[in-house]
């Protein structure tokens, strides 16, 4: 089964699928964010899915109750927008990246992941 709808819109979908990333962050069910919302936890689902557009203001409520701005939730779009179905696999590689990063103590090591990952993200690596 795919979370996307055909036709769906890249956007929708990469906005939807940055909207989940930042929920599970901060480690909250799509009901209690439905509930911050006034919304039922499918509707949750929908957006979060790309199978229903959010208006500016209903994206600005989901930014004030997950804590970030709207400018969090779709910067970068226009530039990268991805393929349909690639904000779903990279949430899910996000996510794992989260977790991991949580588990790390030191701040050494932390420091040692950041320049790892920035340096892969310009295309170039760090010398062994």
């Amino acid at each position: 089964m795919t979370s996307e709808r055909p036709g769906a819109h890249p956007i929708d979908i990469e906005v939807g699928a940055r909207v989940r990333e930042r929920r599970k962050a901060l480690g909250l069910s799509q009901s209690e964010l439905g509930r911050r919302l006034g919304l039922t936890f499918q509707q949750v689902q929908k957006y979060e899915n790309g199978m229903n557009r959010m208006s500016v203001s209903r994206l600005w409520m989901i930014g004030q109750a997950l804590e970030v701005s709207i400018v969090d939730l779709v910067e970068g779009l226009a530039e990268d927008a991805p393929p349909t179905g690639a904000g779903a696999a990279g949430v899910a590689e996000g996510a794992r990246l989260v977790t991991a990063w949580r588990r790390i103590r030191s701040a050494t090591h932390r420091a040692a992941v950041v320049g790892l990952v920035e340096g892969l993200a310009d295309g170039r690596r760090k010398p062994d």
